[in-house]
């Protein structure tokens, strides 16, 4: 039996992103049967704290949930914290959840399809999460499928599956290198374990490529919806981690609003995706290396 998850967003102090987040959100038919719960991390500065208050305000008048708590943070946390600290209080109260970022904005299909796969994948242990969001494969996978890793751009996983959380990247880290899955961090070509490095030496702070190690080390999938429902909107100069956005793997013009609800017949992930991985990931080296030869000859004044 499907049933409705309770929805936590996290904010900060960047209210239009927030906005909008919400408000797509609010346009799924499932949202007034939904409980909702907001994290707001709190201000660095004074200047901060005058946009972490508006972003607070909009959070408290909203009225389009069946229920709405909001946990107003006394200090910054920061970005991974806030997450890790935000994830384990509300997992230690419900068997699974759906967790938005400030910058997630959505298809109207998106509570369907999380509550519907979280309902469905609830007891099986080799499924870590589920996401809304999609890579642009190539040729376009319509359908749901899983891969080797973890996704945090909207985020439902089960309390059982966060139990398994590394948080320790050090020792994350470790366990990659005994087992000799440094090659399956990369499987899909991003370099997570270059990331996980630098994270276990405190270079950056990541809760995502820790979460995408814990899938790799306990060898469990994530299930995709093939269709975006989500994409990041955070591209700009107020977003903490994310400075610039990648048009060619968030174009708003992807999200799904026709979504089929087929799911794979199999929890492993097929060659044919990592093919069209494989496809992506040349199409997109192609294209900004043009980009790159284009301003390069612009610079060099062959261009007008």
């Amino acid at each position: 039996m499907t049933r409705n998850y309770p929805v936590v967003v996290f904010v900060y102090k960047r209210l239009t992103e927030t906005m909008r987040t919400i408000e797509s959100l609010i346009q799924n038919p499932e949202s007034s049967s939904t409980d909702l719960i907001v994290f707001i991390d709190g201000a660095k500065d004074d200047f901060e704290q005058l946009e972490v208050n508006r972003v607070a305000q909009y959070v408290s008048n909203l009225t389009s949930f069946k229920s709405l708590e909001i946990i107003q943070r006394q200090s910054n946390f920061g970005l991974a914290n806030s997450f890790i600290n935000g994830i384990s209080e509300v997992l230690s109260k419900f068997d699974a959840a759906i967790f938005l970022e400030d910058d997630n904005l959505l298809s109207r299909d998106f509570l369907k399809y999380m509550n519907l796969t979280l309902s469905k994948y609830l007891k099986d242990s080799k499924v870590l999460a589920v996401t809304g969001y999609s890579f642009p494969l190539i040729p376009r996978k319509t359908k749901p499928y899983f891969i080797h890793g973890a996704g945090t751009w909207s985020m439902g996983t089960w309390a059982r599956s966060w139990k398994l959380f590394e948080s320790d990247a050090v020792s994350a880290l470790q366990k990659v290198d005994d087992c000799g899955l440094s090659s399956k961090m990369n499987l899909y070509g991003i370099d997570f374990y270059s990331m996980l490095e630098k994270q276990a030496k405190g270079e950056i702070d990541s809760w995502g490529v820790r979460w995408w190690a814990t899938a790799v080390i306990h060898q469990m999938v994530t299930l995709y919806p093939g269709m975006p429902l989500c994409v990041n909107i955070g591209g700009n100069a107020q977003g903490t981690h994310t400075l610039t956005s990648d048009p060619l793997m968030n174009k708003e013009s992807n999200l799904s609003q026709n979504f089929e609800f087929v799911f794979p017949k199999s929890l492993k992930p097929s060659r044919m995706i990592l093919i069209r991985f494989k496809l992506m990931n040349l199409s997109f080296s192609l294209i900004r290396l043009k980009k790159r030869s284009f301003r390069l000859l612009s610079r060099m004044g062959k261009i007008r």
